[in-house]
């Protein structure tokens, strides 16, 4: 039993009552007892907890708390409190108490919390309150708890590193470098943003470097560093500053490192014990060795925090007792001699006493070749152990499920392996069968499995079984339904099902969807554009590639015949005449028995007529009653009355719908391409193709008539006529070498100065006369093309003087050596007269791309052998000569030297051949046979400054016409060595007209203002040997040189026979 009193019950609690006395009565129907007790109040108070505990102000290492205690607590309470401080660092489970007895009683305290270990730090703070009468016991302390942070500042101190905390690796002549060391616990940071920051000095060269916080707080990997030693100070940074101090790290060139140990194993027990054993060859003093751990990692690197400790150069082995249990760690070792140091090495046979998996234990499992059923294995081992602890190594395998699971139905199998060997040929497998083995160690402590040493292998495909279960349904003319199970040993993947008829592939199935192979469903095909009313012998291959099918058996096959269709189209009908019958031939696809061919006849226009017949022929008559032609069409007919429409099998593998309906069904095949039989031929028709023909042989006539008559006009001869001042009078015809010459001699052809006067086939290069000249290349062409119009000018007669005569004999005896040397193979010279024409072919000249024109070949006047016209080289073209000269070369056989008076090249040229055609003379003398040229004029003459020789009479004005005057014969030669061509425009301006037709050689008149008129005769006495100086007008109304020569006396030819002579 119990009472309470509180301030609401009756008798009300009283607070301030320090002694209460208690009477307790107890009765009955015995009688009555009474108990007295007195007990001190302020004893067993419990009182409130503190309130508003709060650090008013912190620093790095302190705190100041406040707090106040309760007015109840205050005022009832004259015994008084009593306080105790604890404080708990955070991420701590330890709490720290503080005296504070010093305190005194009131209602508001204040408590400077001092000595604080670290800064930049949670803590938390608790302060306790009881009556100072009350028992030291927990249940009589009230408290409250606050939280805090104390102030940033540096770091105490650095991290804490040890020689030999470096692994170093050589790539291409340079180290990369990862140096560790022991980080400072997270109460030590003592701010925000901590860091590391280490100091590299190689070479006099400093960098300052930092570690990721992605990786690790533990190490920095310096990559690209060089042989040469470094030097490292480390210091611990945050926001406040860097540690007063800093630790050092040496690390010696490559030449001084030290070779690490033979080997390092570490056993590991399941209590957290490790037992390490290593072994160093090859180094005669060793000072020390530095002992590294940390927790395990793949990578063989500290990614947590590394602790490290130092052993005796004198051990071998080391034991831990210290580690938890529940981590696994990794450990590595250095070898120290002063400076000099290994570097850390890690332990590369790790095994453990108890049945656990050996986690750092180096084996490699890999498979070498695979088969259907077979797969070789091989290992390969980091680290060989002593004292014969290996005693086998054992290898299981199971198919798996899942990718990673054994098959529980199938039982596991495993290889004892001699330690000697590292290979092993493991049969008896199933095809493409992923298997996984796993190897394991068969140790004197027990089996021992090994972390990462298992391989997955999948064993080769093979020929799959065959489908089961094969129907036929659905039957019809043209298609059916064929179904099948997938096989129930795959031994791959079904990549397709082929369907054979008899031993032909008629269609397959492709399997892309894997689900559905897993699924092993039911496979449907549809079969389609079959042919009616045949035999179909089917059977179902299953593939897993294009060489690995099952088999096919005969036995395996579904026989069944598709139902009645529609006949093939027939081929045209044809017609027997003697035995007025149609006839056709059976259709190449029966699809059924053919029961019925229909004729369907079209007389012209009119409606068709059907026939019925079951032959292959018909007979009729043919063109009764029509009036052009009649069409003939035949089709087949099948008639369909069987129960299941004309299908047939002999298994219940086929399922066969019956007919629903009692009745027959007729299929109709479509009708043969028309066969036209013809009674009349239209007129209309007839006349069209015979007008059309006429018309034909019209154009073709007038085509041929106007080919004829351009080719009359291209053989036309044009007869020119020399102005009557050029005739020499009869009288003095004597006086010449050419007595035989009479101009009135009826001679039709051509004299000779007329054939060189004229342009012959090419007159001029302009594009657009270009075609004009090479379209007739007989006619003597008597038009100009004017430089400004670009159009043709009309001939006109001139006036000329008639005392200036020229040497004629001579050129035709040269003119028909040039025609002897064209032969017979020229297509247009080919008249009976060919030797006394005296025009030159037109293959006689032709047209370099540079010089002008080139006469094929010239006979020598001197000897009777022909030269042939070389190209013209550009150094022996006299750009000195111009196009417009007025001197014509008759006959000279050493033409006079033309200078203007100034200096006179010393250079001699080579002499002209006589087949070389000056492009600015070309037309003029191109067959004259010059020896030798004078030396080139130092100014280049123009029609407007005319040369002047030293013993030429005195130059007579004359206003329009021709004058010659007699030159002397100088004996000097012309220099034509360097000379150059000058380009040829090949237009023709209209006062040069004349010029082309009669001389070629273009000049623009007498003298500079000079007027054209009439002038005085040259003397009749000038040798034909001799030059003329001529001058003449360009008005072609005056124009007489073409009457000169038609009044010229006639002369005979030269015997040749006698020239060359």
């Amino acid at each position: 039993m119990s009472c309470e009193w509180t301030l609401s019950t009756k008798p009300q609690y009283r607070q301030q009552l320090r002694d209460y006395d208690i009477s307790l009565v107890a009765s009955n129907i015995f009688g009555v007892t009474v108990q007295n007790f007195t007990f001190n109040h302020f004893a067993v108070v419990i009182p409130d907890a503190p309130q508003e505990l709060t650090a008013v102000s912190t620093g790095p290492h302190s705190a100041l708390l406040k707090w106040s205690i309760s007015n109840t607590i205050h005022s009832f309470l004259r015994s008084g409190v009593v306080h105790k401080i604890k404080y708990q660092v955070a991420k701590s489970e330890k709490f720290y108490n503080v005296d504070a007895s010093g305190l005194k009683q009131s209602k508001n305290y204040t408590f400077n919390l001092t000595n604080l270990p670290y800064a930049h730090m949670r803590y938390d703070v608790r302060v306790y309150v009881k009556s100072e009468l009350a028992e030291d016991t927990d249940e009589f302390w009230s408290y409250s708890y606050a939280f805090f942070d104390t102030e940033s500042e540096k770091p105490s101190r650095p991290p804490d590193t040890a020689v030999g905390a470096f692994m170093r690796t050589i790539i291409n002549s340079k180290r990369e470098i990862y140096f560790y060391w022991k980080q400072l616990e997270d109460y030590e940071r003592n701010g925000p943003n901590f860091t590391y920051h280490a100091l590299v000095t190689q070479d006099d060269k400093t960098k300052l470097y930092t570690p990721m916080k992605d990786k690790s707080m533990s190490f920095i990997d310096i990559k690209d560093a060089a042989m040469s030693a470094v030097q490292i100070h480390l210091k611990s940074v945050n926001s406040e500053g860097s540690s007063a101090n800093s630790s050092y790290l040496y690390i010696p060139s490559d030449d001084n490192i030290l070779e690490g140990p033979a080997s390092f194993t570490k056993l590991a027990y399941a209590n957290g014990t490790y037992a390490l054993y290593w072994e160093v060859k090859n180094i005669e003093h060793i000072e020390n060795y530095t002992l590294f751990w940390c927790e395990y990692n793949v990578s063989r690197s500290c990614v947590g925090r590394m602790n490290f400790t130092y052993l005796d150069s004198t051990k071998t082995f080391y034991i831990t007792d210290y580690l938890p249990k529940e981590t696994k760690y990794q450990f590595a070792i250095s070898v120290n001699n002063g400076m000099k140091s290994s570097g850390m090495y890690w332990a590369k046979c790790d095994i453990s006493h108890d049945i656990i998996v050996m986690y750092a234990f180096p084996v490699t499992l890999s498979h070498d070749k695979t088969g259907k059923n077979y797969v070789t294995l091989s290992w390969k081992m980091a680290c060989s152990l002593q004292n014969n602890i290996i005693l086998a190594y054992n290898i299981s395998y199971c198919p798996v499920v899942n990718k990673f699971f054994c098959d529980g139905q199938v039982q596991n199998k495993s290889i004892l392996i001699s330690p000697e060997k590292n290979q092993v040929n493991v049969t008896g497998l199933r095809p493409y069968k992923t298997y996984r083995f796993t190897f394991a160690l068969n140790t004197t402590y027990g089996l021992r499995e090994v972390e990462n040493a298992t391989d997955y292998v999948t064993t080769s495909p093979d020929s799959p079984e065959k489908p089961v279960n094969v129907t036929v349904s659905d039957v019809t003319s043209n298609s059916l339904k064929i179904s099948w199970d997938p096989p129930e040993v795959r031994n791959g993947i079904i990549q397709k099902y082929v369907i054979y008829n008899y031993s032909t592939e008629i269609d397959y199935v492709k399997i892309d969807d894997l689900t559905k192979i897993k699924k092993m469903e039911r496979e449907h095909l549809q079969l389609k554009d079959l042919y009616s009313f045949a035999n179909y012998s089917l059977r179902v291959q299953a593939c897993n590639s294009d060489t690995l099918c099952s088999k096919l058996d005969d036995s395996d096959a579904v026989f069944v015949r598709t139902s009645i269709g529609p006949p093939s189209e027939l081929n045209a009908p044809d017609v027997n005449n003697t035995l007025s019958l149609l006839y056709w031939k059976e259709p190449k696809l029966r699809a059924g028995t053919v029961d019925l061919y229909q004729i369907k006849r079209i007389k012209d226009d009119s409606s068709e007529e059907i026939y019925n017949t079951t032959q292959l022929t018909y007979e009729f008559t043919f063109c009764q009653g029509v009036h052009e032609h009649e069409t003939y069409q035949v089709r087949a007919v099948n008639f369909d009355d069987d129960l299941y429409h004309g299908a047939l099998s002999g298994s219940s593998a086929v399922i066969l719908t019956p007919r629903s309906q009692n009745r027959s069904v007729t299929h109709v095949g479509p009708w043969s391409e028309p066969f036209h039989y013809y009674c009349k031929v239209r007129n209309e028709f007839v006349m069209i193709f015979m007008f059309m023909g006429l018309l034909l042989v019209g154009i073709g006539m007038v085509y041929g008539s106007l080919k004829l008559y351009r080719r009359y006009k291209r053989m036309e001869d044009i007869k020119p006529e020399l102005p009557k001042g050029l005739v020499i009078p009869e009288k003095e015809i004597n006086k010449y070498g050419f007595s035989n010459w009479n101009p009135n001699k009826d001679d039709k052809s051509a004299s000779s100065d007329e054939v060189r006067l004229l342009p012959n086939k090419i007159t001029v290069t302009s594009s657009d006369t270009k075609q004009d000249a090479i379209s007739t290349p007989a006619h003597t062409n008597s038009t100009g093309l004017s430089e400004l119009s670009k159009e043709p000018l009309e001939r006109q007669p001139s006036t000329s003087d008639e005392s200036c005569e020229s040497s004629l004999g001579s050129d035709t005896a040269i003119r028909q050596h040039a025609l002897k040397d064209e032969g017979e193979g020229s297509s247009f010279y080919t008249d009976d007269n060919e030797d006394e024409t005296p025009y030159i072919s037109p293959h006689v000249f032709n047209k370099l791309p540079n010089s002008g024109y080139v006469q094929h070949t010239i006979p020598d006047m001197k000897s009777e052998y022909v030269k042939s016209a070389p190209v013209v080289q550009e150094s022996l073209q006299a750009p000195g000569l111009p196009t417009t000269s007025s001197y014509v070369m008759a006959g000279l056989s050493s033409p006079p030297t033309f200078t203007t008076g100034g200096p006179v090249s010393s250079s001699l040229g080579s002499q002209l051949p006589s087949g070389y055609v000056c492009p600015e003379n070309a037309r003029s003398h191109s067959f004259m046979n010059f020896p030798r040229l004078g030396p080139s004029p130092t100014k280049i003459t123009s029609p407007e400054s005319l040369p002047v020789l030293p013993m030429t009479p005195p130059v007579k004005t004359i206003t329009d016409g021709i004058q010659l005057e007699p030159l002397a014969r100088p004996k000097m030669g012309l220099d034509i060595k360097g000379l150059q061509q000058k380009p040829n425009s090949g237009y023709v301006s209209p006062g040069d007209a004349l010029l082309h037709k009669h001389l070629s050689i273009v000049t623009g008149g007498t003298g500079v203002g000079s007027e054209p008129g009439p002038g005085p005769q040259p003397e009749t006495t000038l040798s034909p040997d001799a030059y003329c100086r001529f001058s003449w007008s360009k008005d072609p109304t005056t124009d007489n040189l073409h009457s000169w020569l038609a009044e010229a006396p006639p002369f005979d030819k030269p015997d040749l026979t006698e020239m060359h002579s």
